[in-house]
């Protein structure tokens, strides 16, 4: 058991050799078949984006009875191989790789702000994501605010720190945690980026990778709740807004440091009849059929994102 001076974890496993990965493929697999999963994301590297270059993948695995598993894959190492090794647990050619899952319309996976995320992955490994819920819109969107409540968006450190429901012991270990990781890393704590490529990856920023995706399920139920309470237009928007984030960030003119990007987006009014982003969606409720309780589970499993 973890005293209060260390962070509560949840056990990772590094997936940086080929026994490893087919390990990972096969879980992750397995779980799509059975359990009906949400993955939670979340990417490392050096200025992370079509500029720089990605270290890190993290993955929280969560389903419906089983204790979530984290995994983190070294992308600095296994290369373009992490996403096009075919797994043989699947007949499914469309989820045999990590990118054919990435990609699956089908298979949801969460990311808190997924702009520069997908650049990267689109930008160095041809990788178009689909099936994002990005928890930055949705907690922006929850905001019980006016328009002017809703100008600027959240990172994800103000969101643990209000919305999580930690205790005040709790976020003390989170930021203490978080802290040490960013000591190695961000040049204004005196630590360089390139330290995500240092390998044996060093044991706080594995904690920290491990830290950024931990949290993400909690923040999710949460804000899923506060959406149910509103008017369904809003579930419209943000899936509108999700799909915009994706292609805006495929684009030749995608500027990952904008400086335009802590504003939140200007959230047009959709008709109840808006069925513009249906085709991209369709076939998922299929999926969401297969699982216990799938139709109170739509927004959160992200059939409408």
């Amino acid at each position: 058991m973890a005293s209060q001076s260390e962070p509560q974890t949840i056990p990772s496993l590094m997936i940086d050799n080929p026994e490893s990965l087919g390990l990972f493929l096969q879980d992750l697999i397995e779980a799509v078949h059975s359990q009906c999963p949400t993955l939670y994301v979340d990417l490392e590297g050096i200025q992370l984006s079509r500029n720089g270059s990605v270290s890190l993948l993290t993955v929280l695995l969560h389903s419906n009875g089983k204790s979530d598993r984290v995994y983190l894959v070294d992308i600095h190492k296994l290369g373009s191989s992490a996403f096009t090794t075919i797994s043989t647990s699947s007949s499914d050619r469309e989820i045999q790789t990590l990118k054919g899952i990435l990609e699956n319309r089908r298979i949801p996976k969460v990311f808190f702000d997924v702009r520069n995320d997908s650049d990267a992955l689109f930008s160095h490994f041809g990788i178009r994501m689909k099936g994002i819920i990005d928890l930055q819109l949705m907690e922006n969107a929850s905001r019980h605010t006016g328009a002017k409540g809703k100008r600027f968006l959240a990172g994800l450190g103000k969101c643990i720190l209000y919305d999580s429901g930690l205790s005040d012991a709790e976020k003390k270990v989170w930021e203490t945690s978080k802290d040490k990781g960013k000591k190695l890393f961000a040049p204004e704590k005196g630590g360089r980026y390139e330290t995500f490529n240092g390998r044996p990856l060093h044991d706080d920023l594995k904690i920290y990778c491990e830290q950024d995706v931990r949290l993400l399920p909690r923040l999710h139920e949460i804000y899923d709740a506060k959406l149910r309470k509103m008017s369904g237009s809003w579930v419209r928007k943000i899936k509108n807004e999700t799909k915009r984030r994706l292609e805006e960030s495929t684009a030749a003119s995608y500027e990952p440091n904008g400086k335009d990007k802590a504003l939140a987006p200007v959230w047009k009014e959709v008709s109840d009849d808006s069925s513009s982003d249906d085709e991209e969606w369709d076939g998922y409720e299929d999926t969401a059929r297969d699982c216990e309780g799938w139709e109170d589970d739509m927004i959160k499993n992200g059939e409408l994102f």
